[in-house]
């Protein structure tokens, strides 16, 4: 069996990707003997699989399902299921793999040594500055982690972004450098400008009949209604109410062509990205050009994320407070 497990990032179009995937099970299945597995399936992607190898008990989705002989029974079963339905490769997908310590992969090796003929590791990386502005937007926006700092405060916990070429280098010490295909997330960079397409092409999925449809976005927050739902976070509120707000900023930025969220200052961005050179070099030993992480000259925008006064405020409420 061809094991093909994509590792993430978050923030690189996971999202759509698994959503793509999900969809297509059938189709994957029946005409191209690949297997997108319903075992340890969340959603649309196999965090439950990553979290039981990583021995988790509790995630932000909350508790961790358990089952008998851990990660390894995820992977038997999903054997079992696809050797049913005469497929030959199977596909696991969830971010939460990326950040799995050594301990964490030699246990996932060992489950898949017995069934695996070949491992093939995919990881969408992003250039670290543009990670964090949008893992932080996510952060705020969603229930599960509902981030009440701001952006420099939440900087400060985690002063360097990624370190993706240690995460790699541990993930190339156990499945060997030649099973890791790293892939830059960045339009320009994805074949088709598409992470769907760029990953088919990468494990050589042929896509023609697949339905590419493209699936409700993951999508950011605003300037204004960023820094407004941070605000709100605040306040205690039920899921679901925190869900409608999240569905009224989201058609409020629609409605008002909101711009991207820029958290960086110009000299601010510049200073990160420096930090992060020495690694970022190390990429080379994975068929990245280090330059592309570097800020070019048009991307140096002014932060438009700031302090609401309290009548931006009360505009914002006001906004809520209005019928749909």
């Amino acid at each position: 069996m061809n094991v093909i497990l994509h590792i993430g990032w978050h923030k690189t179009g996971s999202t759509s990707l698994q959503v793509f995937l999900w969809r297509n099970r059938e189709k994957l299945a029946g005409t191209l003997g690949t297997y997108y597995p319903d075992e340890g399936l969340l959603t649309c992607a196999h965090h439950t699989v990553a979290w039981t190898f990583r021995k988790m008990s509790s995630s932000p989705w909350g508790p961790v399902p358990l089952i008998e002989g851990g990660g390894s029974t995820y992977v038997q079963r999903a054997v079992e299921s696809a050797r049913s339905r005469g497929c030959t490769r199977i596909i696991f997908s969830s971010e939460a793999f990326c950040n799995a310590d050594l301990d964490t992969l030699r246990r996932l090796s060992d489950a898949l040594g017995p069934v695996a003929t070949s491992v093939q590791v995919v990881a969408y990386i992003r250039r670290q500055d543009l990670f964090m502005e949008s893992i932080y937007n996510m952060d705020v926006k969603w229930w599960g982690t509902r981030v009440r700092a701001d952006f420099d405060e939440y900087l400060a916990r985690k002063p360097t972004g990624p370190d993706y070429a240690e995460v790699l280098g541990r993930w190339a010490s156990v499945f060997g450098r030649g099973s890791i295909v790293v892939r830059p997330y960045s339009r320009d960079a994805l074949e088709g400008r598409d992470i769907r397409s760029d990953f088919c092409r990468a494990v050589g999925l042929d896509s023609p009949d697949l339905d590419m449809a493209e699936p409700e976005s993951n999508r950011s927050l605003g300037p204004r209604t960023l820094e407004t739902m941070r605000v709100l976070n605040n306040l205690d509120v039920t899921e679901d109410a925190h869900k409608a707000i999240e569905a009224r900023f989201v058609a409020y930025d629609q409605r008002n062509g909101s711009p991207r969220s820029v958290l960086f200052e110009p000299d601010a961005r510049r200073a990160y990205m420096t930090a992060l050179e020495q690694s970022n070099d190390g990429l080379v030993a994975f068929g990245v050009d280090p330059a592309q992480f570097v800020v070019g000259d048009d991307e140096t925008g002014r932060r438009n994320v700031r302090k609401q006064t309290p009548a931006e405020l009360a505009e914002m409420f006001a906004y809520l407070g209005r019928p749909t």
